[in-house]
């Protein structure tokens, strides 16, 4: 019975971190994919390119008719 056991714990440390290393790969693939990024600007009521990290919402990018940004209303506007 001590071997059964054994030989059942040392299964589960083996395939535990190899099945959660899957599940985090399996994630990140998924937030890499575009139409999910798409789908949280869409909730968001912002574009895609204002939910890139780094980027410069304020920038000397035109807004047309179709975006829809907001500018909060304690903005600063100096570098």
């Amino acid at each position: 019975m001590s071997t059964l056991f054994r030989l059942l714990v040392a299964a589960f440390v083996c395939i535990a971190p190899t099945a959660l290393f899957l599940g985090l790969w399996h994630g990140l693939q998924r937030m890499q994919n575009g139409e999910l990024v798409e789908r949280v600007a869409t909730n968001q009521g912002v574009t895609v390119e204002d939910l890139i990290p780094g980027a410069n919402p304020y920038g000397s990018r035109d807004l047309d008719s179709t975006d829809r940004y907001t500018i909060p209303p304690d903005h600063d506007r100096r570098p």
